[in-house]
């Protein structure tokens, strides 16, 4: 058990809280491509950064299922903006801390979380109108619409829809961050 109950986080960043820590991190290399890589898949922080080339096939990412959370491979495809900053990872983690602190001050945005931009991701994608399941498949949760005996038959990945869905996504993003 553990030793004392956290609170469940509610935080999403606004569209336009979104748009000012993608611009303040353009200015910070690595730490700003690995940020944006956060935004633009969802994904949890230490699977970002472990991204070695050989995961990286046929426009996916494949998570293998023993590196992630809930032990099942993990195939997300990749758009034309996160290959552009998957190329500049990975990043060592034991400057988080100081770059976060110096993305806050730039951005003018606190109060947040890097899981918070997980569940960012996923509220955008749901405003866009990507189905639940393919929300849920996205973020490689083992919940969703997709459950008990369906679960345990259905094996398709969803991949053609988890591509419209971040093709989509991709927009979106590229609206809020484009000067107006």
């Amino acid at each position: 058990k553990m030793p004392y109950r956290t609170e469940s986080r509610t935080r999403v960043l606004s569209d336009e809280e979104l748009t000012q820590v993608w611009h303040a991190s353009t200015d910070m290399d690595l730490f700003g491509a690995f940020l944006r890589a956060l935004i633009l898949t969802g994904c949890r922080r230490n699977e970002v950064i472990s991204i070695p080339p050989e995961w990286i096939v046929n426009g996916t990412i494949i998570f293998p299922a023993t590196f992630t959370k809930n032990h099942r491979e993990h195939i997300f495809p990749i758009s034309p903006m996160l290959a552009v900053e998957l190329s500049a990872l990975p990043i060592r983690a034991h400057s988080f801390g100081v770059y976060k602190r110096r993305l806050d001050e730039a951005a003018k945005v606190i109060g947040w979380t890097f899981h918070d931009l997980r569940r960012t991701f996923a509220t955008i994608h749901a405003k866009i109108g990507t189905t639940p399941h393919v929300i849920e498949s996205l973020l490689n949760h083992a919940t969703g619409q997709i459950s008990g005996v369906a679960a345990v038959y259905n094996r398709y990945q969803y991949l053609d829809e988890k591509r419209a869905a971040m093709l989509a996504y991709e927009r979106y993003v590229t609206a809020l961050i484009l000067p107006k």
